[in-house]
């Protein structure tokens, strides 16, 4: 007790006390939760504790119940484009490139407790719906949605939108499928007019594309024919082209055929091997030239053709022969003509199906042997005489077919020319002139002889 503390009576100490049992008796809670307060007040760490607690128990509170609901954020959430044909079917389509990457955007999502941790985009199926376009014009503003709603609710697309552009939308159908062939063949190798199936196709697009579409083009690579079998069949991607050759590449483009897209078509093409083979002159030409004429020679062009068939067929042949020979008959002169090529009917190919011939015609040559023909010496000098052992030989002419037939023996005089020599012997060459003969050439029977020169007697 303090020093200045009025004392209480001495009556009133019993029931202050009686009173101070009571409160201990029927308030414990209360004195125990000030105490904490007070203690909490004095310790602030305590403080900590208790909010950590409290968000514990908060924890397990909503972990516990499956309904709550929580945000969550995807990203790189892949979009799907819907609604192409929809779009199209009123005559209108996208000129941008909306399919060859993917479109990606991030979502913030609402969902339930329980599909927190396993939900991903796909249950939210977020798209791109091109059939709410209206019109055709450019940047036209595309808002993403999302198709499904069972996991929960998307509450945010980041970005929001995408800008596109809208044009009219084409189609052209029979436009023609040309084959290309293109490379080489390490052996020689024929085939036939390649065939595309289908022949023909349909585009469709932006109608600025399908408007400079001209032909669907194929190439056939010729080094991946095969010979072991007459018939190749492959498959050639699709190309479309202008008038001028120049590709029209566009993943916008759509190619079918009886409704089905296409991508390539199928070539057929039969191929065969090939032989060269020289063209026989020997029945090119009939008939007799003029008296006095003969062929020279006869020329082809071409003198070769190459052919293709089957190989079984290739081996048999060796030469080409003409169908009509040209005739000859009385020419005195060249002579030209053209005639067809006799070929195998299993040949598939022929390089020239027709040959000019020419006959080339010029003054025969004859060839005459007359016996007994004098030989005489010339030149010698006035104070020798000759003496020869052979005074008669034979001899061969050939010259010019209606010259050489107006020569008789008469006309011919075989000769040595002693001129210059002295007294004494010579070995001379024996010579010919002809008569009226001016190109000529001969062939004694002795091609040298013997002259003696002998002084003169008085």
């Amino acid at each position: 007790m303090l020093p200045n503390e009025p004392r209480a009576p001495q009556s009133a100490r019993p029931a202050v006390e009686a009173r101070r049992g009571s409160v201990q008796l029927t308030d414990p809670l209360s004195v125990t939760a000030g105490k904490a307060w007070r203690s909490m007040r004095t310790h602030p760490w305590l403080k900590v504790c208790a909010l950590l607690i409290s968000l514990l128990v908060w924890a397990v509170l909503i972990a516990g119940d499956e309904d709550v609901q929580r945000e969550k954020t995807i990203a790189d959430a892949v979009v799907t484009v819907v609604g192409l044909e929809a779009l199209q079917s009123r005559a209108l389509t996208v000129t941008d490139d909306l399919t060859s990457a993917p479109i990606k955007v991030k979502m913030r999502v609402r969902v339930a407790q329980r599909n927190y941790q396993t939900v991903t985009a796909q249950n939210f199926a977020p798209r791109l719906d091109l059939s709410r376009i209206t019109q055709a014009g450019e940047n036209q503003e595309i808002k993403f949605s999302q198709a499904l709603t069972t996991y929960g609710t998307v509450l945010e697309f980041t970005p929001a939108s995408i800008t596109v552009n809208v044009e009219e939308y084409g189609q052209r159908s029979r436009i023609p499928v040309e084959v290309s062939p293109v490379g080489a063949a390490s052996t020689p190798l024929w085939f036939d007019t390649p065939t595309a199936d289908p022949a023909q196709v349909t585009v469709s697009g932006p109608r600025s594309l399908v408007d400079q579409v001209a032909r669907a083009s194929v190439k056939l690579p010729i080094e991946t024919l095969d010979l072991s079998r007459t018939h190749n069949s492959i498959s050639a991607l699709i190309e479309l082209q202008d008038s001028a050759g120049n590709p029209i590449q566009s993943p916008l483009m759509r190619v079918t055929s009886e409704l089905v897209n296409m991508q390539s078509v199928r070539v057929d093409v039969d191929v065969y091997p090939m032989k060269e083979l020289p063209i026989d002159t020997s029945i090119a030409v009939r008939g007799t030239p003029a008296h006095g004429y003969e062929i020279n020679r006869t020329m082809m062009v071409p003198q070769t053709v190459m052919v293709a068939g089957p190989a079984a067929a290739l081996e048999r042949l060796q030469t080409i022969y003409v169908e009509t020979p040209i005739d000859v008959s009385g020419a005195s002169e060249a002579v030209q003509g053209r005639s067809g090529l006799r070929l195998a009917p299993e040949l598939k190919y022929s390089s020239a199906s027709e040959v000019v011939i020419l006959a080339a015609v010029r003054e025969a040559t004859h060839t005459h042997t007359y016996s007994d023909v004098r030989v005489e010496v010339r030149g010698t000098d006035a104070a020798l005489d000759s003496r020869i052992p052979l005074r008669a030989m034979s001899v061969t002419l050939s010259g010019p077919y209606l010259e050489m037939e107006r020569v008789t023996a008469d006309d011919i005089h075989l000769y040595v020319d002693a001129s210059g020599l002295s007294a004494g012997d010579a070995i001379l060459p024996v010579q010919c002139a002809v008569n009226n003969l001016s190109a000529f050439t001969f062939s004694p029977q002795m091609p040298e002889i013997m002259v003696t020169l002998v002084e003169r007697e008085e």
